[in-house]
Order: C-alpha cells, then structure tokens, then sequence
C-alpha cells in the first residue's frame, strides 16, 4: 500500500500499516457507486453490504452481462440464488419472492439465552420505571450491546415490533 498523499514522512522503501480496516472509509460507498453506475441505460438493483452483492435483473440474460462486467471489475464469485442476506431470508416460488426473519430473530433469542422462554403480550409492565441508579449492574456488556444493536436492526426491518423493541 502506498502512503497516501500529502504523507511526509514515508521513507523510501517503508510499508503503510493499517490501523482501520478500508471498509470504514467514509468515502466507500462513493466508490463503490462510482464503479457500479458505470453500466448506462440499464435498470439494476444492486444491494451492497461491505463485499457482498446482491444483484437483481428484468432477465437473465441481462443478469449474466452484469455478472460479466462485475467479473472483469473485480473477479466476483457467483454464489448463485441468494437464500439469506443480511438478516432475511429469501424464499422463491414460481409465483413470488416471500422474505422473512425467523432464523435472525431466533439467533438472537439463542444468543440471549431466551430460547426456551415463553412470548408475553408485554415484556415489561406497563408501569414499570426504570431507575439509573437502583438495580444490578449488567455483567456481560458486550453481549447486551450486541442484542440491542441487533433489535435495532430489526427494527427498521419489522415495524409491527417497534413498540415491543423501543
């Protein structure tokens, strides 16, 4: 990797060390724009997370020509029929496309330990108040942080639970 521009320092023959990965650029998704608009007078949707593409055409002839540009861009590795992408499962029929997030809301009821619970109406009573300083600490941060960052996610993807989750 080359010292980026304006770097003083880099002496001739010294290597850059990355403190942070590339992907948590800000400008990422720019680029990845900017490579992935290059494709005119065609409608694609293109999902991207991080790597990973998910890629969707009128035909699949058209399918097979963007595969084709993508390959020559920057040797993917087609995986075929997506049945599961960030969280939602994908099911195809010869009528419809259905998605669901069972599987993602069962993991995090097994990474919470609330697998075997029983579903309640309300999680929480209603008047209960919560106190900042009465109470027990939580002994496993990470893990709690974890699972609401994950409800979180479930929740821009499942409205009917906002409630519950907020």
């Amino acid at each position: 990797m080359k010292p980026p521009e304006g770097y003083l320092k880099a002496k001739l023959g010294q290597v850059c060390c990355l403190i942070k990965s590339l992907y948590r650029l800000k400008q990422a998704g720019r680029q990845w724009n900017k490579e992935l608009t290059g494709m005119e007078n065609q409608f694609v949707a293109l999902f991207v997370y991080v790597d990973d593409l998910l890629i969707t055409k009128a035909t699949e002839v058209d399918l097979i020509i963007v595969k084709s540009y993508l390959h020559q861009a920057f040797t993917i590795k087609d995986l075929g029929y997506t049945k599961y992408f960030l969280g939602v499962e994908l099911l195809r029929s010869d009528v419809a496309l259905l998605i669901n997030q069972h599987k993602y809301i069962l993991d995090i009821l097994n990474d919470a330990g609330m697998l075997e619970t029983k579903p309640m109406e309300y999680p929480i009573l209603k008047s209960h108040k919560l106190d900042a300083v009465i109470g027990d600490l939580l002994h496993e941060l990470e893990c709690y942080i974890s699972i609401v960052g994950r409800l979180l996610y479930l929740n821009l993807t499942q409205p009917d639970v906002s409630y519950t989750i907020q």
